[in-house]
């Protein structure tokens, strides 16, 4: 916490609450964002040194929609998802390009052996149908 106390200062800080919850759990999500006015997303699973990473993309995905779900409930009035460039620039070299934006996602054929690319990339893809289908 010091590094965000020197940031933004003490004040600032207490007027916002830091919530744990599991992305794997909906209703700890939806227990974590009731009487929230704003959401800020920022969780996706990261391998641990060794570990296969396997277990990465269910909870990215299901966790960003729990978060969604859970906002809509609970009239949220702003919900911030932070993404990440994997979701856009895990190509096969044939197809990078200099610039990328909103246009842009990983390969995922490409990214199907590397689980924070595939589970960023889905997961962001999730949250954009999801509003979409709002």
């Amino acid at each position: 916490m010091k590094p965000l106390v020197d940031f933004f200062g003490q004040e600032a800080l207490d007027r916002v609450e830091f919530v744990n919850a599991d992305l794997m759990n909906e209703a700890s999500l939806f227990a974590a964002i009731e009487g929230a006015t704003y959401v800020v997303h920022s969780a996706s699973p990261v391998a641990a040194s060794g570990d296969s990473g396997a277990d990465l993309v269910a909870p990215a995905v299901n966790g960003a929609l729990g978060v969604l779900r859970a906002c809509a409930k609970h009239g949220v009035k702003r919900l911030v998802i932070t993404s990440s460039i994997a979701a856009a620039c895990a190509q096969r070299e044939d197809r990078r390009v200099p610039l990328y934006n909103e246009t842009f996602w990983s390969d995922e054929e490409w990214i199907d052996d590397k689980p924070y690319f595939k589970g960023k990339t889905l997961a962001e893809k999730a949250v954009w149908d999801f509003q979409r289908d709002s």
